[in-house]
């Protein structure tokens, strides 16, 4: 529906930290400074109106301010960000661990003499084909890993917990690297933030030290080792060059 005119006014108290930026060319805001607050308004006229359409990516055309209450920040903070993520968010739990055993060996079956890369992935097609994405009612929330194993249901966190587990169990030396689908515009760079991750991914190298990508599922998409979601194809990239791909790259691998 096209509008003829808009008015949006932010008020910002004085000593909050701020920040934004502006997009695909929003025009900057007339400013006014209060005794108490930062005053931004933006004004337009004769907007046309957008339609439904579909694979769109409002995104990449459409001018727009982003902003948030975040002081602006080096860039290496967002390896601050996924190490708290990867060290303090995951927590493995594991109540029952020779139960836990049985159950990986079951999983990995006739790949046991085969490489650790192999086994990982039976272990990824198990976790992708056989468990439901579903919330954890609060009673169960204190099982261990081996529990949603066995119930093949868990949550996001868990499914990241089963990852970190098998990653350790097969002593494979991995990276967590994280992704921003390109339909909610690429990343922010300047101002690091959790909230703007969509996608984790765990890089291992293998034996002949090439790069193995196993993807995290979502509750509705699942993908093979090495299948990079579509919607991470072009908004992001490595900040090395061996985890650099043709079609997608990975933004920032930890070291």
């Amino acid at each position: 529906m096209p509008v003829t005119e808009a008015e949006y006014a932010l008020k910002i108290r004085r000593g909050l930290p701020f920040t934004a930026s502006r997009y695909n060319g929003m025009e900057a805001p007339k400013t006014e400074n209060n005794l108490n607050e930062f005053v931004c308004t933006w004004s337009a006229s004769n907007l046309p109106g957008l339609f439904d359409q579909r694979y769109a990516i409002p995104y990449n055309s459409i001018p727009y301010s982003m902003f948030d209450y975040s002081e602006s920040i080096n860039k290496d903070s967002w390896k601050k960000i996924i190490l708290d993520i990867d060290d303090q968010v995951s927590d493995v739990r594991i109540r029952n661990k020779k139960k836990l055993n049985t159950i990986i060996a079951t999983i990995i079956g006739d790949k046991a003499e085969a490489s650790k890369i192999e086994q990982a992935k039976a272990v990824h097609d198990y976790i992708n084909q056989e468990i439901k994405m579903v919330s954890i009612p609060e009673e169960e929330q204190s099982n261990g890993i081996e529990f949603f194993y066995e119930e093949k249901k868990a949550d996001f966190i868990t499914i990241f917990n089963m990852y970190k587990d098998l990653m350790r169990r097969l002593d494979l030396d991995y990276h967590l690297a994280f992704g921003r689908t390109r339909y909610l515009r690429g990343f922010h760079v300047d101002y690091p933030s959790g909230f703007q991750i969509t996608s984790y991914l765990f890089l291992v190298a293998d034996e002949n030290n090439d790069l193995q990508i196993f993807p995290l599922r979502s509750k509705s998409k699942f993908y093979a080792v090495n299948e990079i979601p579509t919607e991470l194809e072009g908004s992001c990239q490595s900040n090395k060059r061996k985890y650099a791909f043709d079609s997608v790259k990975i933004y920032y691998q930890i070291q």
